[in-house]
């Protein structure tokens, strides 16, 4: 079973044992949505900043803004605030029975607990 879950801006939710392979996960997504913008025509680096590495915290900061940020959760402790909460028994079995799963295929939005998960402890990502 998986120890932590991430949340994409989207609601997607993935599934992992290690703490550090989310801090990875995360840095490769942000790496691909760079590389996206940085091949775009009618975007570069240059319209952020003359040097790389400061293109990249503005093409970041901009998505983290624009998209929102991918949220760090420890499986453990989300799957004790849906047992908490106010939704019904069946509800709480079906969520709990995905998010357990290896290859976890579920989206926030769709059973509507994100305002469940604001109570989660977010784990900083790094």
């Amino acid at each position: 079973m998986n120890n932590y879950i991430i949340v994409l801006p989207d609601g997607e939710t993935k599934g992992f044992r290690k703490e550090e392979d989310t801090h990875m996960f995360i840095q490769g997504y942000y790496e691909e949505k760079v590389g996206r913008l940085n091949n775009d025509i009618d975007l570069s680096y240059e319209d952020y900043a003359t040097e790389p590495l400061e293109a990249t915290i503005g093409i970041c900061v901009s998505l983290g803004a624009y998209e929102g940020e991918c949220v760090i959760y420890q499986l453990e402790d989300v799957l004790e605030k849906i047992n908490k909460s106010g939704l019904f028994p069946e509800e709480k079995q079906e969520i709990i029975e995905k998010l357990t799963q290896d290859k976890i295929e579920f989206n926030v939005f769709d059973y509507q607990i994100d305002n469940i998960l604001k109570d989660a402890t977010v784990i900083p990502h790094r």
